[in-house]
């Protein structure tokens, strides 16, 4: 696991460069960027699941903080969104399991709902959104 971890935070650190040397005038290279980031910190909090470390709650709560403000920037777009509910379903189970933080936890499963919820609204056609909906109503 310690070369699949050097290996990641190689990978994080070679998209924190070209993100920085990204002209934020190329708004989807920036997008595409600040995507990988946010699912680059997911995957970091998921290592950090398999190494039992507490720090997957970190990795895990700035894959919210990326996600919720590219968000922020672009309100409809759809793949952030369901990122984000991901990294905020992933944060629940993650503090459910292992730091038994009921609220965290309820509170993580809650923003997922809310969003996930919207995402059946806006995009009624993606049957993945009604499963998505029916494992987060489950899980909590």
């Amino acid at each position: 696991l310690e070369s699949a971890r050097k290996l990641m935070e190689r990978a994080q650190s070679l998209r924190h460069q070209a993100r920085e040397g990204a002209s934020n005038s190329d708004e989807q290279l920036v997008r595409r960027l600040d995507r990988d980031l946010g699912i680059g910190l997911i995957n970091l909090g998921e290592l950090g699941i398999a190494e039992d470390s507490s720090d997957a709650a970190v990795h895990f709560d700035k894959a919210i903080e990326k996600f919720e403000d590219m968000r922020r920037r672009r309100q409809h777009d759809i793949e952030i969104i369901g990122l984000l509910v991901n990294a905020y379903c992933r944060a629940g189970q993650f503090l459910e399991k292992s730091q038994p933080d009921a609220a965290r936890s309820y509170e993580a499963y809650e923003a997922a709902l809310h969003l996930i919820e919207a995402l059946a609204i806006v995009d009624p056609q993606q049957p993945k959104h009604a499963a998505a909906l029916a494992a987060l109503r489950t899980d909590l």
